[in-house]
């Protein structure tokens, strides 16, 4: 199509010069350098369209994984356990590492790294998301509570942390693994900013996995957790799931009875 195209087109050309008595070499190599014009014109059109259309369909995509998942029960769940969670997380963190740097993958609203700060005095914490309105309202409530010296938010991917190697004493992740787009390069980051001896804390639901990466494609490894951190130079990497009695019986379809079932809420304990 694109070269027949410029044939006809570099013919009319060359016809017009032959009319006008131009020597017909020149309508020959004139013909030639519209046809190779038009088809690099015609092939960078349809790269772009090409782009536009996957970039489109990526979009589409997420939307879609967004709408499935943030308006189902799953994520219900989270969001019932994650406010039983977080007064247990910071105080167990504080107990871990009584002063230091504290990075919180996902932060939000940046609810985890204000009552990591209240809890340890001694601790400096920061809270990285993508959503820039989520970190300002975290920012607000920051300077409410007066501990805008020792918690900071920062707008950032964690696929390429705007921090230098071995920043950090202990990472903290809930609930936001699933949303990275490329979880290696995310974990390998993780491992980079993360200092000798340092620990990173991830929490993630098995669920909401299954269902984003069903949409995205990603093959059944990537779920390996255990295998994933090991993998990228993780010295101690413990796996398990949190039985419910610890979280409240949060789950809608669980039984009273039945208070040792596993969640699908899933711990990842690396230590560097």
């Amino acid at each position: 199509m694109p070269w027949s195209l410029g044939a006809l087109i570099a013919g009319s050309i060359g016809n017009w010069l032959g009319w006008y008595k131009f020597p017909s070499w020149i309508g020959f190599v004139a013909a030639i350098v519209v046809a190779i014009i038009l088809v690099s014109i015609y092939s960078k059109i349809r790269t772009k369209l090409k782009m536009t259309k996957q970039l489109l369909l990526e979009r589409v995509r997420n939307w879609l994984v967004g709408c499935l998942a943030y308006t189902s029960p799953l994520w219900q769940d989270i969001l019932r356990q994650r406010s039983i969670m977080f007064f247990a997380i910071s105080e167990t963190i504080s107990l871990m590492k009584p002063q230091g740097v504290i990075l919180d993958i996902g932060t939000g609203w940046g609810t985890l790294p204000l009552l990591v700060a209240s809890v340890a005095r001694n601790i400096t914490c920061i809270g990285i998301d993508l959503r820039k309105t989520m970190l300002e309202g975290a920012q607000k409530t920051c300077e409410r509570q007066n501990i805008i010296s020792r918690v900071s938010f920062i707008q950032a991917n964690v696929e390429s942390l705007p921090f230098t190697d071995e920043s950090f004493d202990i990472i903290i992740s809930f609930a936001s693994l699933h949303q990275w787009k490329r979880r290696e390069k995310g974990i390998t980051e993780i491992y980079r900013v993360l200092k000798t001896g340092g620990i990173a804390l991830i929490w993630v639901d098995v669920n909401l996995i299954k269902i984003f990466d069903w949409f995205r494609r990603n093959p059944l490894k990537s779920r390996d957790m255990e295998f994933i951190f090991k993998n990228f130079g993780f010295q101690d990497v413990l796996t398990g799931f949190i039985p419910k009695r610890h979280i409240g019986d949060w789950h809608p379809f669980s039984n009273k009875n039945r208070h040792n079932e596993k969640s699908p809420l899933l711990l990842i304990y690396a230590k560097k």
